[in-house]
């Protein structure tokens, strides 16, 4: 049976470790519900910013902070709202495509003046920023929703009356999954020539890269 939602990952991660009482919502008032509403989303984000899911990939075009300014970069620009964390900030693209053995553009991921936000910095003008966002369960593959569900009952087994073993099984269990993800998630990617880029290069060790 396909997974569709939270809820019904939970269930899924609630039955690993034995607890016959599935839920109905995240906010129900029940032991199990408080459970999962506790670890869930640190589960979900742990395992989003984990690496470069390509199901969960976004680009987007970021327009420039008016007036900021951040010392030895040219530019800062706005990060996408839909930007997780700073881990989730992937790459810059410039008109190239990012393929092994190529540079890819230095920049960094701040916190932003007002301190609500963030702000990508960097030397290209007019970048646009790939990253990974929250998508819907629904739009997981299988072996990435099996990851979440095998860590989401590791973290459960911890607060909810089950034996010991059972959450180290759980876990040992996860790594697995997320492995098995992992090496789904580089199926299909082929290699391509890009096209010359336009940045500045040469920068020195205090220059932050992502892969």
């Amino acid at each position: 049976m396909s997974v569709s939602s939270d809820v019904e990952v939970a269930n899924q991660a609630l039955g690993y470790v034995g607890q016959r009482a599935g839920i109905t919502s995240l906010l129900e008032d029940s032991t199990e519900a408080r459970a999962v509403r506790n670890v869930y989303a640190t589960a979900k984000r742990k395992l989003l910013e984990d690496s470069e899911w390509r199901w969960a990939t976004a680009r987007q075009q970021l327009a420039l902070v008016s007036g900021a300014t951040r010392q030895g970069w040219a530019y800062v620009h706005a990060a996408p709202s839909s930007l997780l964390s700073a881990d989730c900030a992937r790459y810059i693209e410039d008109g190239g495509r990012p393929t092994p053995g190529r540079e890819r553009v230095p920049f960094r991921v701040e916190l932003n003046d007002v301190g609500n936000g963030f702000v990508v910095v960097s030397d290209v003008e007019r970048p646009t920023l790939v990253f990974t966002r929250d998508v819907p369960v629904a739009l997981w593959p299988s072996v990435a929703i099996d990851a979440l569900a095998f860590d989401l009952a590791a973290r459960l087994a911890l607060v909810l009356p089950v034996k010991p073993q059972v959450g180290l099984a759980m876990a040992s269990t996860a790594r697995q999954k997320l492995m098995e993800a992992r090496a789904g998630n580089l199926t299909g990617d082929e290699d391509d020539q890009p096209p010359d880029a336009e940045w500045v290069r040469g920068r020195g060790l205090r220059t932050t890269w992502r892969r």
